[in-house]
């Protein structure tokens, strides 16, 4: 039995909400581009926004910090390819026109691990595609990759390209002590928000140089997954996960033994971006960032709630 997700859409005016809001996002970050940095709503910028030694800039936007800004373009991107098929084809337009420049506005933003996380769900679309939309997205996908590196080497992603393998070992350092906290408090962790208070009594390794004799402690361990380990556990981990393989396996089981919307795999690649980028950064104490998410996992859990009842009903 197939679900009509578009028959829902209209009913999720939450939907429409999040759209004006993103929209107001990529205003703010043009009005950003052209009044400064200086040009924000928190006062606290963070200290891989603009690079004085290359004056490479990766806009933060509504955020404090370039990589909220990439995980929140990313999974935002992605809800403009939800939209009833019965709708005029100039709203249609606006949501591609939305989509295209959350993606654009994704590439200023400069973070790679946002930036790699949309592209593993755009992956997982293509992938589950006709040919037909595959032959149009590698076409656009060459146009789209020449046209970057044509007219935007000097971007925050390309410049820092050569350094990946160095932030990859400072990053695999930081997380092998982590790892060893890890074994050490593996059931209850060492307390909610205590791994920059912790690491500064027991783990003094752990900081970073931000000038001359000043020094800054990890305040979480570069990583999302440790970050909940080592302050939390292994139990609220586990807990943590089943909020994320429940809506996976529902999909696959979607894919290969049910008839489900194609709409619901533009939530999983949202879903799949953030998960991938929160490898790199834990991004849970942003509200708008758990808001979010939030919303694509209510999404979620309401198209397969439905499928069920009608299943259910027709049996």
């Amino acid at each position: 039995m197939f679900i009509s997700f578009e028959n829902n859409l209209n009913q999720w005016k939450v939907l429409n909400g999040f759209k004006t809001a993103y929209i107001f996002a990529l205003a703010f970050m043009t009005l950003q581009f052209m009044f400064g940095l200086k040009f924000t709503l928190t006062p606290d910028i963070g200290v891989n926004v603009f690079n004085e030694d290359t004056g490479v800039t990766r806009y933060q936007g509504i955020f404090g910090d370039s990589q909220l800004n990439g995980q929140f373009l990313a999974m935002g991107s992605f809800m403009f390819l939800l939209f009833q098929q019965n709708i005029s084809i100039q709203k249609k337009y606006l949501n591609y026109c939305g989509f295209i420049l959350g993606v654009v506005y994704l590439i200023l933003a400069g973070s790679r691990s946002a930036v790699g996380g949309f592209l593993v769900g755009l992956l997982f679309i293509f992938l589950l595609s006709n040919l037909r939309v595959k032959v149009y997205g590698l076409v656009l996908g060459f146009i789209a990759i020449s046209g970057l590196f044509l007219f935007a080497p000097d971007n925050a992603i390309f410049s820092r390209s050569g350094n990946l393998s160095n932030d990859l070992d400072f990053r695999q350092s930081i997380w092998e002590e982590t790892i060893i906290i890890i074994e050490n408090h593996p059931f209850l962790g060492v307390g909610l928000g205590n791994f920059q208070e912790f690491t500064s009594k027991y783990n003094q390794d752990l900081y970073l140089q931000v000038g001359p004799g000043e020094f800054l402690f990890f305040t979480q361990p570069e990583n999302g997954y440790l970050k909940i380990l080592v302050e939390h556990g292994i139990f609220a981990f586990a807990l943590f996960s089943l909020f994320f393989i429940i809506p996976f396996l529902n999909v696959t089981k979607g894919i290969f033994f049910r008839s489900i919307s194609k709409k619901t795999y533009y939530l999983i690649a949202a879903l799949c971006s953030w998960l991938i980028a929160f490898n790199t950064v834990y991004t849970l104490t942003d509200y708008r960032i758990l808001l979010l998410i939030a919303l694509i996992l209510f999404f979620i859990i309401v198209v397969f709630s439905k499928e069920d009842k009608i299943l259910n009903e027709t049996l």
